[in-house]
C-alpha cells in the first residue's frame, strides 16, 4: 500500500495540473492512469475517483473532475479536498505559484429568506437564501477562495468551511472564473 501510495504521489507531483491543460482527454487518463467517466448531464464533465486518498501539497484527495471543450481537451481540472486548505498547503503552494492575486473574506452575511420543505417519505428540506459581501484578506483569516492569475493559466481556490471541503481548479484563463 505504501509503495502505491508514493508511485501515486510521485505522478502527481511530477504531471502538474496546469500541465493537462490542453490535453485530450485520452491523454490524461494515460498520464494519470485514471478513468475519466462522465456520470453528469454535462457531457463534458468528468470524474475520477480513487479507492484510496492521494496526496497534493501534503492535503488528501480521492476524487479528480475535468472539464473539456467539445474536442475532448481539456479545459480545467479540480481537485476535491477532503478538508480545508490548511497553512502548510498554502505555504508551500506560493512558494511554486507565488501570492495570489485575490484573497476574498467573508465580510458580512444576510439571510434574505429561509424555509422547511416536507417531502413525500418523511424527507425533509431546509432552505436559506443568503447574501454575502466580500473585501480582500489575507489567508489567516479564513477566505472562502483565492485566485491566481497567470497568462496561461488561472487557479482558484474555494473553501467550504462549513461543509470541510476545498477545492482547487487549474483551468485557461477567463474573466469569469
Amino acid at each position: 500500500m505504501l509503495k502505491t501510495f508514493s508511485f501515486l504521489f510521485i505522478k502527481m507531483d511530477l504531471i502538474k495540473p496546469e500541465n493537462l491543460i490542453g490535453k485530450k482527454l485520452k491523454e490524461v487518463n494515460l498520464l494519470l492512469d485514471a478513468n475519466f467517466n462522465n456520470y453528469m448531464l454535462n457531457k463534458n464533465l468528468y470524474f475520477n475517483s480513487y479507492g484510496s486518498e492521494k496526496s497534493f501539497y501534503s492535503m488528501f484527495y480521492n476524487t479528480l473532475s475535468i472539464i473539456t471543450n467539445d474536442d475532448k481537451e481539456v479545459i480545467s481540472v479540480t481537485i476535491h479536498f477532503n478538508g480545508i486548505i490548511n497553512d502548510f498547503f498554502y505555504n508551500s503552494f506560493i512558494l511554486d505559484y507565488n501570492n495570489p492575486t485575490t484573497i476574498q473574506v467573508i465580510d458580512s452575511r444576510k439571510i434574505l429568506s429561509e424555509e422547511t420543505l416536507n417531502h413525500k417519505n418523511n424527507i425533509q428540506q431546509h432552505l436559506k437564501q443568503r447574501e454575502i459581501s466580500l473585501r480582500e484578506g489575507t489567508f489567516e483569516e479564513k477566505p472562502l477562495f483565492m485566485l491566481w492569475n497567470n497568462k496561461k493559466f488561472q487557479i482558484k481556490v474555494f473553501i467550504r468551511h462549513e461543509q470541510n471541503i476545498s477545492e482547487l481548479t487549474f483551468r485557461l484563463p477567463s474573466d469569469q472564473f
